[in-house]
């Protein structure tokens, strides 16, 4: 079979399994593989918009690594607004990171399957004098606790010891452990910087504004769920699979047929894509019913420069987690 059938027969493929999934649901069908930044947003958001006969629903079938807080609470308002008299369901079947995990938040219904999983929501902030190195904005604040904490053990443990072996006043002991606690963590404390940890504490207040206001539609999220993924998980890389899931969202499934169908067929290249061009192909219900293939104008990452070679050459073969991008400060 010659290269351009098979990218022809691959593509039919992949059309036939989008196109069931979209009748199932009556539903229009976003793929979304990639880095969330502008040129991204605006390609999702103004075919949304200017597509005259959207479905009452839509599927938006995301794989991310995560990026602009910003750009996804606008692609998610976008979604809403669009389909505000149907339901918008988003599907994950391998990473949705940092900022998709934002995104989420606004669906009324999420769609995992076994090896899914999400992200936590917290800051990433460009380390100080380092190339392409984060960190997490937790790590700051858990810092500044965790040298709270010693300097109040600290205090305590002196105190007793004085009062107990001396033999002198509470009011004197209280003194000299009070020296002697400054002076060990002084130094230390110097270092910090308060205008830091106030960035931090706006920077993290993105999330959970962004996250209440798309969950006041999607009405998908149990309580907690927010501050949880803001404060809760010790990593910016830890796993949130479907069963941590299950307790963040009230309104959680595994994939249909169809969806575990049109899964099998893109998985490849969309985690191809996290480290490539974005992948981000759009099928309209109304095309599918018709049995039309004129959906060019959106599908215009279909095309075989992005359809795996073989199944060795596809993504990293491995099943591995494709090194994460650096992302810019304040992105999640």
């Amino acid at each position: 079979m010659s290269e351009n059938s098979r990218d022809s027969d691959f593509e039919d493929q992949v059309r036939s399994a989008a196109g069931a999934v979209c009748r199932e649901h009556s539903a229009d069908l976003i793929v979304f593989a990639g880095g969330i930044d502008s040129a991204e947003s605006e390609y999702i958001m103004s075919n949304v918009r200017k597509h005259e006969n959207r479905a009452k629903n839509v599927i938006l079938l995301l794989t991310t690594q995560g990026g602009n807080p910003h750009l996804a609470f606008r692609i998610a308002r976008c979604l809403q607004e669009s389909y505000k008299s149907g339901r918008w369901i988003i599907f994950i079947d391998s990473y949705c990171k940092s900022a998709g995990t934002l995104i989420a938040c606004g669906a009324n219904e999420v769609v995992m399957s076994d090896d899914a999983e999400f992200g936590p929501l917290d800051i990433q902030l460009r380390k100080p004098d380092e190339l392409d190195e984060n960190i997490s904005g937790l790590t700051i604040e858990e810092s500044f606790s965790a040298l709270l904490s010693q300097t109040v053990s600290s205090y305590l443990a002196a105190f007793k010891s004085i009062r107990s072996e001396t033999g002198l006043t509470s009011r004197m002991a209280s003194e000299i452990a009070s020296e002697l606690s400054l002076g060990l963590f002084s130094p230390i404390s110097a270092q910090i910087e308060p205008m830091k940890i106030g960035e931090h504490s706006r920077l993290a207040r993105i999330a959970i504004d962004y996250g209440n206001r798309l969950a006041e539609r999607g009405r998908n999220l149990s309580d907690d769920t927010l501050r949880q993924l803001v404060e809760d998980y010790p990593s910016h890389s830890f796993v949130i699979d479907r069963t941590e899931s299950e307790r963040l969202f009230q309104n959680l499934r595994s994939p249909s047929e169809s969806e575990e169908a049109l899964s099998n067929l893109l998985q490849d290249i969309t985690i191809a894509s996290l480290s490539g061009d974005s992948f981000i192909p759009i099928f309209w219900h109304h095309d599918t019913e018709n049995n039309s293939n004129d959906n060019k104008e959106t599908t215009r990452q279909l095309d075989p420069g992005n359809l795996p070679q073989d199944s060795e050459a596809s993504g990293n073969g491995t099943g591995e987690a494709t090194p994460e991008p650096a992302t810019q400060e304040g992105d999640h």
